[in-house]
């Protein structure tokens, strides 16, 4: 987990993906082959996939604290969300179903387990919530 401060508050990245998802032509129109040769020792295999031609893009959550108060936001890039324009990320965050219980599980723990509060973006109003464990379930409790 990457951990950057900022002041006296600490915000943590807490991965779920990391995978070629854009294809990089279509990504930048002028993408330019030459430049990937030239640049090609960094961009892969760290951000790009030369086998696809598809860059890498991190689907996170940040975890902020400042003062002994938590807040996660999770983006819910991958999660039960139909997309027109990029159908290979419906739902994919679920096509590793033992990795996505896993991540899932961290991210309920970090809010269960210090009280934090989950900003998930893809709940309607209300958007925010408490996490309650029980037992091993969790339950959300919406806040107004």
């Amino acid at each position: 987990m990457t951990e950057l401060r900022i002041g006296a508050a600490v915000a943590a990245r807490i991965e779920e993906s990391y995978a070629p998802n854009f294809n990089a032509r279509k990504f930048f129109p002028d993408w330019d082959p030459a430049v990937e040769q030239e640049h090609g020792a960094w961009l892969a295999p760290g951000h790009y996939d030369p086998a696809s031609g598809f860059l890498k893009l991190s689907v996170h959550s940040w975890l902020l604290t400042l003062g002994g108060k938590r807040i996660l936001i999770d983006t819910c890039v991958g999660n039960h969300k139909a997309r027109a324009a990029r159908p290979q990320w419906n739902s994919f965050a679920c096509a590793d179903a033992a990795n996505a219980r896993l991540s899932r599980r961290r991210a309920l723990e970090h809010c269960a387990g210090g009280g934090a509060l989950l900003l998930p973006a893809h709940f309607g109003a209300p958007f925010a919530c408490r996490i309650d464990s029980r037992g091993d379930r969790f339950e959300p409790r919406f806040v107004g």
